[in-house]
């Protein structure tokens, strides 16, 4: 008896192990190229609610990033030239600002006149489901300069097409020519 109850237990925790996070289609979700990109929401610096997942049927720009990586600043302009041109209705576009308080990135957003969506990511749970992990060092949560993290993929842009799954994972500096040319796939 204990025999059967134990190889039932082991088989609960198998299955328990291997069940997968899948989307309202029954696809497969998680952070990497071919597959659907998990979902997240948010309030953006305009206070309009975004979840990706309500942006299928648009290409999606997804960029991470943080606003004292100097890598990560110098895509804003080439971000701002991009959602400048391109058609709102086709193409989304935001930026995640990971383990940052609002009090930082709206103002950062307004001094840097960003035209483009941004949230808040203040405690990671958004970063956290792309891999990204940024640890603090002691209690540096209000200070935000480059020695109070450990950085790991800034920036870090996905292209994500209409269907929703991760095409394009970029870890470099991404160009504007190199946003053309994924909206125009």
């Amino acid at each position: 008896m204990y025999k059967h109850m134990a190889v039932l237990f082991c088989l609960a925790c198998l299955l328990a192990c291997s069940t997968q996070k899948l989307d309202t289609r029954g696809r497969e979700v998680r952070y990497a190229k071919g597959y659907v990109a998990p979902n997240f929401s948010g309030t953006d610096q305009g206070g309009h609610p975004f979840e990706l997942w309500r942006q299928w049927g648009k290409k999606v720009v997804l960029n991470f990033s943080t606003t004292y990586n100097g890598r990560s600043l110098l895509l804003i302009p080439e971000f701002k030239a991009f959602y400048q041109q391109v058609n709102k209705e086709e193409v989304a576009l935001l930026s995640v600002f990971v383990k940052q308080k609002e009090g930082t990135v709206i103002p950062f957003a307004r001094q840097n006149v960003i035209n483009y969506p941004v949230i808040a990511d203040a405690y990671g749970a958004i970063g956290k489901l792309y891999g990204i992990q940024i640890r603090l060092q002691e209690d540096a949560f209000e200070q935000y300069s480059t020695t109070d993290y450990t950085e790991m993929q800034f920036p870090l842009t996905l292209f994500i097409d209409e269907e929703g799954v991760i095409r394009r994972i970029l870890t470099t500096d991404v160009k504007a020519k190199e946003l053309q040319e994924f909206v125009a796939e």
